[in-house]
């Protein structure tokens, strides 16, 4: 099993992605998109599922001290998926990201 955490994400869009190829379809329900901040995820190949934990992480007053001091991220969505989707996940957003990194260098 692997456990690890990481900070600075942001969801945007609800949009499903049904990779290697296929068609995009955009999902139409109630849900509101959540802001996120920060991750944990959890993820086992014996087990076949990965569980990432996104959280929202934001400073609280503290009035014994009289300044801002950092708090526990408050989870704002949990998603459990199949450890070969998850594999998935990975591939494609290095290739997104290799990507965007890709056209960032190209200009400048």
């Amino acid at each position: 099993m692997t456990i690890g955490h990481g900070s600075a994400w942001r969801a945007h869009e609800r949009t499903a992605v049904k990779l290697k190829g296929e068609k995009m379809d955009k999902i139409k329900d109630k849900t509101t998109a959540q802001y996120s901040n920060g991750f944990s995820f959890l993820l086992s190949r014996d087990s076949g599922e990965a569980v990432i934990a996104f959280t929202q992480n934001q400073p609280e007053f503290s009035p014994e001290a009289g300044k801002f001091q950092d708090a526990s991220g408050r989870e704002v969505a949990t998603i459990i998926m199949p450890y070969e989707l998850a594999k998935q996940l990975c591939e494609n957003m290095r290739a997104a990201i290799d990507n965007e990194e890709a056209k960032a260098i190209s200009r400048s």
